[in-house]
């Protein structure tokens, strides 16, 4: 039997330190594995699923223990007889098309067991911990489960084509791992595994772990440019720093500093790829401290209540709310339009095929945002794509870069917007976008004013400096100039400004015109010439644009 899931990881995870489990898995016996050649007979497979351990029920906390030791480093794990043979299959399944890593096979052992093990899909943060802990560097993954009583190849080369014809999510050339495990006994007493994911990226084996205060690097070698390349760092004190990425033609470093208290660091590297915004890689180092065998998580809850998108929409908002105040941040408040064109791209993405933050028909999230006239000081997206919406949170929050959107103090509002459909076995899949926003305050222009005012005053006071004093003719000057900073022609508004007062004799004292456009006025860096004790008076204008920002022109004289 067949057991096909689409476990979508929107990065690596990080492991927080483990909560306390209501129950603990035991402790797994290791695997058998599968013979180096291949059987001479196929026998008839039974379609009898194996018995659901009673004990383990949704929302249920588990402590997940490694059926191998860990991998000291990635990438590392030596082919055996075994993967000679499973490389062979991958090779002709895909007609060489795809890479077989046995680091990801042994990898898909562990999928395999902890499958069986439960009863349910491992939560995608024990699939991120079994992943990482097979040394296998892995993205958007996915994982295909057969059962079967049955010793021929047939079923390996099934379940190698199902992950094939499903690992279409991502770029680059697509890894594949192939694992079994035997149980004795049983009605279907074979259990194979088979892992695929697309990297864009080749990387260079690395350690694992690291000592206290000891540096690290990763290297590696990209298959396509990508563009504004950034590196995000998680620390084991929970903060969030950002590292430089070396570039030189395609190979990549990233040189992470040590640190001085033990834990796991996180290391990912974003940037514009191929097919959009997205992330390179994510890999996880332990610091000063041995690599876990044990993992502590808490299974997927059961969302059959969800009965619709709108419902899934509300749980996403109360999951990620939730994920905000667990970090100290203020919760975001819901807006029904930001959530509007959040749906339209989650349905846009499961109808048309693609997963991603670029759409064929509406690009980017700042033109979705521009087409529905929606005025935003600063806004993100986040997408996601899996079996439950609790997954996608959880995903999500351990990607770096989705997780510092989540987290981003200056966004107060977003929408989420959440598109599901059904696979060819009747199991929910979901498509989810959080759109984050923080709005343009709508100014009048006498409001603009007041403001820029407001802030000038205040600075110059804390400099022990008088207030600069309104000059009537210099405003009239500032708001015939104004057009043009409106039409962005921020040099020839400033050449007509000076122009102007001096046609008016509104010159007394040297004058100085400064002009600029901003999306958000608290965080605006005022001209020197506005902390000077010189400046004694000031002309002003300012109005806010169609696009939310505002336009400001300022004339400070020396004379009254």
């Amino acid at each position: 039997m067949l057991g096909v899931m689409l476990l979508v990881f929107v990065a690596a995870r990080l492991w927080p330190p483990p909560p306390a489990a209501s129950h603990a898995a035991p402790s797994p016996h290791a695997p058998h594995t599968r013979p180096v050649s291949p059987p001479t007979e196929e026998l008839p497979e039974v379609a009898v699923p194996p018995p659901r351990p009673p004990e383990f029920a949704p929302g249920q906390a588990v402590t997940i223990a490694l059926t191998e030791p860990p991998a000291e480093r990635y990438l590392s794990v030596k082919t055996d007889g075994n993967d000679e043979f499973y490389g062979k299959l991958v090779r002709e399944e895909s007609h060489g098309k795809a890479v077989f890593d046995p680091s990801l096979g042994r990898a898909a052992r562990e999928f395999v067991y902890q499958f069986s093990n439960l009863g349910m899909d491992p939560p995608s943060d024990v699939r991120t911990f079994l992943t990482t802990s097979s040394g296998a560097i892995a993205g958007d993954t996915v994982f295909q489960h057969l059962r079967s009583n049955s010793d021929a190849e047939g079923a390996l080369r099934q379940a190698i084509r199902a992950v094939l014809d499903g690992s279409t999510i991502g770029s680059g050339v697509l890894h594949v791992g192939v694992g079994e495990v035997l149980q004795p006994g049983a009605s279907l007493a074979r259990h194979i595994g088979v892992v695929g994911t697309r990297l864009g990226i080749d990387v260079e084996p690395l350690s694992r772990r690291v000592a206290l205060g000891e540096s690290w690097r990763l290297r590696g070698r990209m298959h396509a440019p990508w563009r504004h390349l950034e590196a995000l760092e998680l620390r084991p004190d929970g903060s969030l720093a950002t590292l430089e990425v070396r570039v030189t033609g395609s190979a990549l470093e990233v040189v992470v500093p040590g640190e001085a208290r033990p834990g796991g660091v996180e290391l990912q590297v974003v940037g514009e790829g191929p097919d959009g915004p997205g992330k390179l890689v994510q890999v996880r180092v332990e610091v000063g401290q041995p690599l876990p065998v044990r993992y502590a998580a808490t299974l997927t809850p059961d969302e059959t209540p969800l009965k619709s998108a709108d419902s899934a929409a509300a749980y996403a908002l109360q999951l990620l709310n939730a994920d905000r105040q667990a970090h100290g941040v203020p919760p975001l408040a819901w807006d029904p339009q930001l959530a509007a064109i959040a749906r339209e791209h989650s349905a846009d993405m499961r109808d048309n095929g693609f997963f991603g933050h670029v759409s064929p028909t509406t690009g980017m999230h700042p033109d979705r945002l521009a087409k529905a006239k929606y005025v935003a000081i600063a806004s993100a997206e986040n997408v996601a794509h899996n079996p439950s919406v609790f997954e996608a949170e959880l995903g999500l929050m351990h990607s770096l870069g989705h997780r510092r959107n989540i987290l981003d103090p200056q966004m107060t509002h977003v929408g989420v917007g959440v598109a599901g459909a059904d696979d060819d076995q009747g199991r929910r899949r979901w498509w989810l976008t959080q759109l984050f926003a923080r709005p343009s305050p709508h100014l009048t222009p006498a409001a603009a004013v007041a403001e820029v005012r407001r802030q000038l005053t205040a600075q110059r006071q804390e400099l022990d400096l008088p207030a600069l004093r309104d000059n009537a003719a210099l405003d009239e000057v500032a708001d015939t100039a104004l057009q043009l900073a409106l039409n962005d022609q921020l040099e020839d508004a400033s050449s007509r400004a000076l122009a102007l007062a001096q046609e008016r004799h509104a010159v007394h004292g040297r004058l100085r015109v400064w002009t600029a456009v901003t999306a958000d006025l608290a965080q605006m860096q005022w001209p020197e010439a506005a902390k000077l004790p010189a400046s004694r008076s000031i002309g002003l204008a300012a109005a806010q644009r169609e696009d939310g920002r505002v336009a400001l022109i300022l004339l400070l004289s020396e004379g009254i």
